[in-house]
C-alpha cells in the first residue's frame, strides 16, 4: 500500500507540474505573439526568414527563371516516380514500434502489359481505345452554410469540364458521368467520346432519379437531341488514367451525339467529337533549353546549384557596376 502511495504522489506532482507548465507556456507563447513591444528574448520563439530566393518569388507569385526550373524539376519527378510500382515497398515495424520499410532501393518498374491493362469498356466498333479516365469528384463546401450536400448539383467539382452555351442545362450531365473513354483511330481529325452514366439513382433524393428517368427515355426513344447534351467543348486533365501520362489535356468541340448503348450497368453516351487536344502535356511550356541540357548530362544537383548561384552573381556584379553612387543619388547608367 506504501508502494502504492508513492507512485500515486509521484503522479500528482508530475501532473500538477505538467499542467502549470502548458498554461504557463500558453500564457507566455500568446503575450509574446500579441505584444507588439515584447521583449524577444531567448526565452522566445525566433522565426529566421531570409528575404529573397526562389522561395519568395514563389510567394510572390512571380515567373522568374528560378521559379520555371523549380516547377519544372517538381513535374519531371511526378512524371518519373509515375513509371515505378510502389506495392514492392514493405514496411514492418520493431520492438519499440517504430516503421521500418524495405525495398526502397528496389522499386519494380512498371511493365508495358500491366501498364495497358484496362477495365471493360464498350466497343463495339472494335476501335482503338485511347484513353480511360475516370470522372473524379472533388467535395467542397456548399453556398449553404457549411453543409455538404451529397446529391447537389453545386458542391463538388469534378475532373469533367463542360462548355456550354447561353441556355442553362436541366441537369449538368458532366456531375454525374462516372468515367469518359476515347476511341478513334490514331492519326485521325475526330474522336468518338463515350460518357458513363448510372442506369439507377442513388439513396439521396428525387434529383437524380429524374435525370434516369430522362436517360431512359432519352435511350427507348433514340432521342439524341437534347438540352442534356448540347455542349460546345468537353475537356479534362489526365490524372492516373489509362494510356496516358499524368497532367494531360484531353478537349474536344463540335461535338454530336451519335449513339446511346447500355453496358455493364451504364449508359453509354457515345459522341462524335473534333479533336483539339488529344493528350497533350500541360507542363511542356514550363520546359527551359537550360535545364533540358543539365538532364542530358545529368548533372549532379551541386553543379546546377553551382550554376544558378553563379548566374545570380554575374547578375547582381552587373546591377553594381552600371550604377555610379554620388552622394545620397543613384545614377544608373
Amino acid at each position: 500500500m506504501t508502494k502504492f502511495k508513492k507512485i500515486l504522489g509521484k503522479f500528482l506532482i508530475g501532473l500538477r507540474l505538467f499542467w502549470y507548465s502548458l498554461f504557463y507556456g500558453m500564457e507566455s507563447a500568446n503575450k509574446m505573439l500579441t505584444d507588439q513591444n515584447g521583449d524577444m528574448s531567448d526565452n522566445g520563439i525566433h522565426q529566421n526568414i531570409s528575404k529573397g530566393g526562389v522561395m519568395n518569388d514563389l510567394l510572390e507569385q512571380k515567373v522568374t527563371k528560378e521559379v520555371e526550373e523549380l516547377r519544372e524539376k517538381h513535374y519531371r519527378i511526378i512524371k518519373e516516380a509515375d513509371k515505378y510500382d510502389p506495392t514492392t515497398i514493405t514496411m514492418t515495424f520493431d520492438a519499440d514500434g517504430n516503421p521500418i520499410f524495405s525495398n526502397t532501393n528496389h522499386l519494380s518498374k512498371k511493365t508495358y502489359t500491366d501498364y495497358m491493362k484496362h477495365p471493360p469498356v464498350y466497343n463495339d466498333e472494335n476501335l482503338k481505345i485511347r484513353v480511360i479516365q475516370d470522372n473524379k469528384i472533388t467535395q467542397k463546401e456548399t453556398s449553404i452554410g457549411n453543409i455538404n450536400i451529397p446529391n447537389g448539383l453545386y458542391d463538388y467539382d469534378t475532373t469533367l469540364t463542360i462548355t456550354r452555351g447561353m441556355y442553362i442545362p436541366r441537369f449538368e450531365i458532366d456531375k454525374f458521368v462516372t468515367k469518359m473513354v476515347v476511341r478513334q483511330n490514331y492519326g485521325a481529325e475526330r474522336a468518338l467520346v463515350d460518357f458513363y452514366l448510372p442506369t439507377n439513382a442513388s439513396q439521396f433524393g428525387k434529383i437524380d432519379a429524374i435525370l434516369i428517368s430522362n436517360l431512359y427515355s432519352m435511350f427507348e426513344k433514340k432521342n439524341y437531341r437534347s438540352d442534356l447534351t448540347e455542349f460546345e467543348s468537353i475537356e479534362w486533365y489526365s490524372d492516373k488514367a489509362w494510356n496516358s501520362d499524368d497532367m494531360c489535356l484531353f478537349k474536344y468541340d463540335d461535338i454530336v451525339l451519335v449513339n446511346i448503348s447500355v453496358f455493364d450497368g451504364s449508359f453509354v453516351f457515345t459522341f462524335d467529337c473534333h479533336i483539339v487536344s488529344d493528350g497533350k502535356s500541360i507542363v511542356e511550356k514550363y520546359m527551359t533549353e537550360e535545364m533540358e541540357e543539365k538532364y542530358k548530362e545529368l548533372a549532379p544537383k551541386s553543379k546546377t546549384v553551382d550554376l544558378l548561384a553563379g548566374k545570380r552573381r554575374n547578375e547582381k556584379l552587373d546591377e553594381k557596376n552600371n550604377k555610379i553612387n554620388l552622394g545620397n543619388t543613384i545614377i544608373k547608367l
